[in-house]
Order: C-alpha cells, then sequence, then structure tokens
C-alpha cells in the first residue's frame, strides 16, 4: 500500500507540473461547464509538491499555513485525478463524488498534473499567494499574479478564475553552497 509520504513525494515540482499543462484555455473551457454542476465546490489544481515529507507525515493547512504533519485529525482538500487525496486541512471540508473524479479524468485525458481541490471561493480581493518558509508553505492574499509567479488552482466559469498562485524565489542555499529555486504555495 502507498503512504501519503510516499505519493506527496512523487509528486512532481512546480516548473515541472506547469510546463506539463498545455492547452489550458481547452482544458478550462470543458471543465468550467463540469464544476458547474457542483456549484463550484470544487476547482482545478495544478498537482506539485512543496517539499520531501518523512514517512508518517501528511501537508496540513490550517488558517494561512501548510505544513507536514503526523497523528492529525485532518480531512482530504486536494485529491489526484484518479481520486487519491494528497494534502490535507484540519477544517471538515466537502468530498468530492465519484461522479466527479470519473468526468474529470475524461476532460482532463492523461494530464497527470492537474488534480481537484475542495474550493471555499476565491478570495474577494484577489489570489491566494504562496510562498516557502523552510517546509511550510504560507499563503497571502495579492491583488494579482506577478510575472514570476505561476498559477496553481483555477475556478473556470467564474469572474475571475484564477484563485492561487505559487511565487518562485531563488535563494543562496548554504547547505549545497549554491542557489537553488524555491515556491511557496496554497
Amino acid at each position: 500500500m502507498t503512504t501519503v509520504a510516499f505519493l506527496y513525494n512523487s509528486l512532481p515540482s512546480l516548473e515541472e507540473a506547469t510546463d506539463k499543462f498545455t492547452n489550458r484555455d481547452h482544458v478550462f473551457s470543458k471543465l468550467a461547464s463540469l464544476l458547474a454542476k457542483y456549484e463550484h465546490k470544487f476547482g482545478v489544481c495544478l498537482v506539485h509538491a512543496h517539499c520531501k515529507l518523512e514517512e508518517g507525515e501528511i501537508m496540513v493547512a490550517s488558517d494561512h499555513v501548510s505544513q507536514p504533519e503526523r497523528d492529525v485529525e485532518c480531512y482530504p482538500v486536494c485529491w489526484l485525478a484518479s481520486g487519491e487525496p494528497y494534502e490535507f486541512t484540519k477544517e471538515p471540508i466537502a468530498i468530492p463524488p465519484p461522479e466527479l473524479f470519473s468526468q474529470f479524468r475524461d476532460i482532463v485525458d492523461g494530464i497527470d498534473v492537474l488534480g481537484i481541490y475542495a474550493a471555499s471561493g476565491p478570495p474577494s480581493s484577489g489570489i491566494l499567494l504562496e510562498r516557502t518558509d523552510g517546509r511550510k508553505n504560507i499563503t497571502e492574499i495579492v491583488a494579482s499574479a506577478g510575472s514570476q509567479d505561476i498559477e496553481t488552482a483555477w475556478l473556470p466559469g467564474v469572474d475571475n478564475p484564477i484563485v492561487m498562485a505559487c511565487t518562485r524565489q531563488c535563494l543562496f542555499d548554504v547547505r549545497y553552497g549554491r542557489h537553488q529555486k524555491v515556491h511557496g504555495r496554497h
């Protein structure tokens, strides 16, 4: 049996995921009517990892911070197209019905970097922008994504479909003596 940590650690990086997601307008146009059937309670997310999890850990969101935790009561908030959850929250949340996953898979047709997330609705005054701080991902509401930010969550078919983005940063990592790209997320 695959553990959540193993599954999460096998997810692509932010850059790999965004490079694999092509034909966005076409996919979003098809997903808009599907998600409307479910009253926009669920959105589309770019499936990617933020850090490496240790065995027994899961990525858990609480307020504006998502971080690895273990032995905590939580609920799935992000799922692969297959229906497997890979990120969680401490608050009870709506679970997508099986038929949504089936219809979603038919539309995304093998685009393995797209998943479903439980939407609480877009921020009223912008988008959620994530940044990484160690193994924590911290979100804040900003007016719009910047040119270096990568869009990571959408509600196709609503007025402001971009809901979330990750900011890319380049930091000098003293452990390796070189710069590396890091990002933040939901």
